[in-house]
């Protein structure tokens, strides 16, 4: 009896580890999602891939769907790029879904990034010069401020009265850029300079941080 017992446990822990081998997870696939890393900008490119581990069958089709964003290229594969919405909101989702697997298998994987929403820009001088001329003092520090916000952009708006000569606008540009030439290190390329109308001769002074719309006038 004790050999019978002893034959029927070995049978019985064959089969077991057979099983274990040959049905890994129920027979299902196993696959995940691997997006990127760092926090992401709205009207960035983003991709992400997924790995599939276990056999898949012929008619297995790769379905992706994104949130915040549009997908560029890469629907119906393991992998896409996308565009991410300039409205997105904190986080994008990326999900897989494969058709065609069995019901008892897992058949949808997400994985997400975390979206960094710029700063408006920033007010940083607003004053009053009488015609033809430049309040130097304060472009100089405009500059600085620049400076020591490297990433930043000066966005520079003269308002002028209405029928004001474009050659006057010009002038007074061009006095802008002398005078922001001047200060050391500055680059020119660092700063935009826009003309609108309003009721007196006016200079707004904004920064403009990464990633963030130029002031309207």
């Amino acid at each position: 009896m004790a050999k019978l017992l002893l034959a029927m446990s070995l049978v019985l822990s064959f089969w077991s580890v057979s099983s274990g081998q040959t049905e890994p997870n129920g027979g299902c696939p196993e696959f995940m999602i691997v997006g990127p890393s760092g926090v992401w900008m709205p009207e960035e490119t983003v991709s992400f891939q997924a790995s599939v581990s276990g056999s898949l069958p012929d008619s297995a089709k790769f379905v992706w769907t994104v949130n915040g964003g549009t997908i560029l290229a890469g629907q119906g594969t393991l992998a896409i790029t996308m565009l991410i919405d300039k409205a997105a909101g904190d986080t994008i989702v990326a999900r897989l879904k494969i058709e065609g697997l069995p019901s008892n298998c897992t058949s949808e994987a997400t994985d997400s990034v975390t979206i960094c929403r710029p700063s408006p820009p920033i007010l940083i001088d607003e004053f009053s010069t009488p015609n033809g001329e430049i309040d130097a003092a304060r472009l100089t520090s405009a500059a600085k401020e620049r400076q020591n916000n490297p990433t930043n952009q000066l966005y520079i708006i003269e308002y002028f009265p209405t029928g004001t000569a474009d050659s006057e606008k010009e002038e007074k540009v061009a006095k802008i850029k002398d005078q922001l030439a001047k200060v050391s290190g500055f680059e020119l390329a660092a700063v935009t300079i826009a003309t609108a109308e309003a009721d007196t001769y006016l200079t707004k002074i904004y920064r403009v941080p990464p990633g963030s719309d130029n002031p309207v006038p």
